[in-house]
């Protein structure tokens, strides 16, 4: 359950990524180009944020002891 929230960012993230790609391909005017394209940069960035942090508290997960397995000292 720890990385739910990491998953629902790659998942959010690529939800509104495809759309917006899709979209942008299209052909709309210049003020819906903008709108769609910072809709996917958007969801680009929250794709590529839950990645990494993701990433990095799994790592931080693997490489910090246990509490019942630290020391009493």
């Amino acid at each position: 359950m720890a990385y739910a929230l990491h998953t629902l960012k790659v998942v959010s993230g690529a939800v509104l990524t495809l759309p917006m790609y899709l979209a942008a391909d299209s052909h709309i005017p210049f003020g819906g180009l903008v709108l769609f394209g910072g809709l996917f940069l958007l969801g680009l960035f929250c794709m590529v944020h839950g990645l990494f942090t993701g990433i990095a508290a799994a790592v931080r997960a693997g490489t910090t002891p246990a509490a019942e397995t630290r020391s009493a000292d």
